[in-house]
């Protein structure tokens, strides 16, 4: 009876070395049922310390253990010869296919002292400071966009830009007054943000990636790395979209990317997760492309910034990130990404200089465009897009709307702002 068996425990606990008599041995069906819980604690325990595992080795809370066999999990007497594995999936050889075997694949044995141990050389003070800035002066700006009214505030836009209008974001021209040289934008613009997810993403990104490698890094190397991927962003944004302008620090997290995969590179021995860091990698720029690739013609996002952002914090991290055994052919491959990081530069450089801006998805140079109502000259009643490379253009449709306005005795004006998006989108440009 349960009384029975509850008074036989009790007996057990409280007579010392009882188990440990020769021949004495009690088994009760609440025993058997214990014996199954305890070891169905004992798989999720060993799932949860693998996870728990990972996410110290990713931020660098716990030092790394140096693997001693190929299964960390064991301890060398206790590894099981390999010709008792029981499946192609069964990596660990305990009969069944789990969550352990994915995470014991992904481990990898490292060269010397793991570089996850490595991780909290140095306090995360540029990530943590740079996140905080940009929500409080998101949350500043929208604050004083939106007179404090909390339900607009989470779709407004905030940051410098509140507190300097047109003066902090990237901004090529206005109409055909030429910005392009203003080249503190190319940095002010990552302290604006367009909206709360806007400044939410980018902060959970430099909070996720920015962390463990400033812990390993040290502060100077990821606040070059994460400046110079801004302003790689911004000349990025001028060669393919020159007549919109760009904020947020989208660009630098994406530097950031772009140097935790430079690490990987020049580390590659040394990283003993480096399965995993190079499947989330992989995994983050094919979303990334193909979300640009299924975006809309008038979508705001600055894909072309992520890009240029992750090209710069590659290069640069492939330059100057912390390697731990150097070798010759990662001097070969620093030469170069140096070169290719010249070229680009100079490319852009060069691009800018142009007059009338132009981008490399559309050739034509233009700085001022306007939409325009005159079934007189299109041959039908719809609304035009027109642009000007120079003022003798903009003068002569000035000209073109003031003789149809007086010929049709029109009393409002036939010419109208327009968003470029909006013309590229519809294709309305007239070609004349």
């Amino acid at each position: 009876t349960f009384e029975c068996s509850l008074v036989l425990k009790l007996t057990l606990i409280l007579m010392p070395n009882a188990d440990s008599k020769p021949g004495f041995t009690i088994t009760s069906a609440n025993d058997v049922h214990g014996d199954a819980l305890t070891k169905r604690s004992k798989n999720k325990s060993n799932v949860s310390e693998g996870i728990v595992d990972f996410m110290d080795m990713w931020f660098g809370w716990e030092p790394a253990p140096k693997p001693k066999a190929a299964n960390p999990r064991l301890e060398k007497s206790e590894q099981v010869p390999k010709q008792q594995a029981r499946g192609l999936f069964d990596v660990d050889a305990d009969g069944d296919v789990d969550i352990d075997d994915m995470i014991t694949a992904m481990d990898a044995s490292v060269d010397g002292e793991a570089a996850e141990a490595m991780l909290r050389e140095y306090r995360p003070i540029f990530a943590l400071s740079q996140t905080v800035l940009c929500i409080v002066l998101w949350v500043a700006g929208a604050i004083k966009a939106t007179d404090g009214d909390v339900a607009k505030m989470f779709k407004s836009i905030g940051g410098l830009e509140s507190f300097a209008p047109d003066h902090t974001k990237v901004l090529v021209h206005t109409d055909c007054t030429n910005q392009v040289w203003e080249a503190w934008r190319w940095i002010t613009y990552q302290w604006t943000h367009a909206n709360f997810s806007h400044v939410g993403m980018n902060s959970v990104i430099a909070v996720l990636f920015g962390v463990p490698l400033e812990g390993f890094h040290g502060h100077l190397r990821i606040i070059f790395i994460f400046n110079v991927g801004v302003v790689g962003g911004a000349l990025a944004h001028i060669v393919s979209k020159a007549h919109s302008s760009l904020v947020g620090m989208s660009a630098g997290c994406y530097a950031l990317m772009g140097m935790r995969m430079a690490d990987l590179i020049m580390n590659w021995h040394s990283n003993r997760w480096r399965k995993v860091y190079l499947t989330v990698l992989i995994f983050l720029i094919i979303f990334d492309v193909a979300v640009a690739q299924f975006s809309q013609p008038d979508d705001p996002t600055g894909h072309s910034a992520h890009f240029g952002g992750y090209v710069a914090g590659l290069i640069m991290g492939v330059l100057f990130v912390r390697n731990l055994k150097v070798t010759a052919s990662e001097r070969i491959l620093q030469g170069f990404m140096l070169a290719i990081g010249l070229a680009l530069t100079g490319f852009c450089l060069a691009w800018t200089m142009q007059w009338a801006p132009r981008t490399i998805w559309d050739p034509t140079p233009w700085c001022w465009a306007r939409q325009m109502y005159a079934p007189t000259i299109f041959g039908d009643n719809e609304w035009h897009c027109i642009r000007c490379a120079d003022q003798a253009c903009i003068d002569n449709w000035e000209q073109v709307s003031q003789t149809v306005k007086e010929r049709n005795q029109l009393t409002e004006s036939i010419i109208a702002t327009v968003s470029y998006r909006e013309c590229d989108a519809r294709n309305l440009w007239w070609k004349n």
